[in-house]
């Protein structure tokens, strides 16, 4: 039975915070909104139609009472229900005639307009799909602020100064007037409160302003500071044969710097660009979004781009997670263009199984080479210096795999570095059975495979 019970709370719950229960509740919050307006703003329609205002403020009292107490009754933790839900509660206050007696807490009445903000918020989760989805949430939520606090202020200013005599305040067009300048903060000073409350309520809408503008400075500042850093990403339109670089670490710098040298242009693809340092945008463009997606590696044109390399990215994550990042990114490179050179780091040695089964071309083990360089250095001073000459020198010139000629069969490698030597070609080793080898003694047969470098 309390199970039962627990699901009924539960559909209960789902359906009170439904899209389409939502959306009829913003709509009672502006007609009533409206009915405020009205009644302040049109004290003549009030007289002649008393019936019909208090009646319409009864309605929209009751229909927010249920609405408040309904999913106070279904809340699983009343007391966060209570805290977060606090300023509806407020709004419902003036129905009772105890703070009817009250001239300033009629003006509660106003809160709903403040629900009005999570408006904002669930237009902003319906348009989260789109680019650019968090600063079209920040920028919905300031305008659904300031014209809050603009239409608010200006039926509150009302309330409080009509009745007085010698008022500034007689029209809605007068207080929309006198919040628009107070809340910018530029105070003309042609109309100003003189009740208690109204300039009470004067210096909210003050401080609102004061608050709104120190938004709209930051997410102006965001706005630009995000667009640099993405390096215009339309720039990305003109890149062909361009190389990808899939995640941000330590190495990124260092990759870019020799792409550069080496005559690539650049393509940056992460959802956090404050980590990529600044270059120079006809070279390097920055994508932001999450490198797994098809639509982010679209956006940086992988089907016309020449290579693609997928690093370790293991900021705020686990090496088996960004290894599982890195099989999915190569996944979706390979089925969006298999022709594309993937290159990719790997942290964890299993991880190679599944990044070949992406049919990666290359796996680079993160810090693979590090015990090699640091052994070796010991007896040969300035060995990571001649190793990347080394490096330098093979991209340079070419790899290439050639199958034994017939000439060299019953040879030995001594015998054939000096034949390779005057034909333009360094020996870096043979290939027999899958694995490599440089023993000078080896004797070559029919099926092994020469690797050498040929001098450009």
């Amino acid at each position: 039975m309390a199970h039962q019970n627990k699901s009924l709370s539960r559909r209960v719950e789902a359906a009170l915070y439904s899209t389409p229960a939502e959306i009829f509740v913003y709509i009672m919050i502006i007609l009533s909104v409206a009915g405020i307006a009205l009644e302040v703003s049109k004290p003549e329609l009030v007289e002649t139609y008393p019936d019909f205002f208090n009646y319409s403020e009864a309605v929209f009292i009751v229909f927010f009472a249920i609405e408040y107490f309904a999913k106070f009754a279904v809340a699983q933790d009343k007391w966060l229900f209570f805290r977060r839900y606090f300023i509806d509660l407020l709004a419902i206050l003036p129905f009772l005639r105890f703070f009817r007696l009250f001239r300033g807490f009629r003006i509660l009445r106003l809160l709903r307009v403040v629900r009005l903000l999570r408006l904002g918020n669930m237009i902003a989760r319906r348009l989260s799909t789109f680019d650019g989805a968090g600063d079209m949430r920040e920028a919905i939520i300031i305008f659904v602020v300031f014209l809050s606090t603009v239409f608010a202020g200006s039926i509150g200013i009302l309330m409080f100064e009509r009745t007085i005599p010698d008022t500034h305040f007689k029209t809605f067009g007068d207080g929309l007037w006198w919040c628009l300048v107070t809340i910018t903060t530029v105070g003309y000073g042609d109309k100003y409160p003189q009740s208690p409350e109204g300039k009470v309520l004067g210096g909210v809408i003050m401080l609102v302003g004061l608050s709104f503008y120190g938004l709209v400075a930051g997410l102006g500042s965001n706005f630009i500071i995000n667009r640099l850093k993405k390096g215009n990403e339309w720039m990305i339109s003109t890149f062909t044969n361009h190389v990808i670089i899939l995640g941000v670490n330590e190495k990124l710098p260092r990759i870019v710097n020799l792409l550069l040298d080496m005559g690539h242009q650049v393509a940056i693809v992460t959802d956090e660009v404050d980590r990529v340092p600044q270059y120079p945008e006809h070279l390097v463009a920055i994508v932001e979004g999450d490198f797994v997606m098809e639509k982010t590696l679209k956006k940086a044109r992988v089907e016309a781009s020449s290579s693609a390399i997928i690093l370790a990215d293991i900021e705020g994550r686990a090496p088996r997670d960004a290894d599982a990042r890195s099989v999915l990114a190569a996944l979706a490179i390979e089925r969006i263009k298999p022709e594309v050179k993937t290159v990719v780091e790997s942290l964890g040695i299993d991880t190679a199984f599944h990044l070949q089964s992406a049919n990666v071309d290359d796996i680079i083990q993160s810090g693979g080479m590090t015990a090699e360089i640091l052994a070796f250095s010991t007896d040969h001073a300035g060995y990571s210096d001649h190793l990347k000459t080394l490096l330098r020198f093979v991209h340079q010139h070419r790899i290439v795999e050639d199958p034994v000629p017939q000439r060299f069969e019953g040879k030995t490698l001594y015998d054939i570095q000096g034949i390779l030597a005057n034909e333009q070609k360094i020996l870096l080793g043979v290939r027999r059975g899958g694995e490599d080898t440089l023993d000078p003694d080896l004797v070559l047969e029919h099926g092994d495979t020469l690797i050498n470098i040929e001098i450009l």
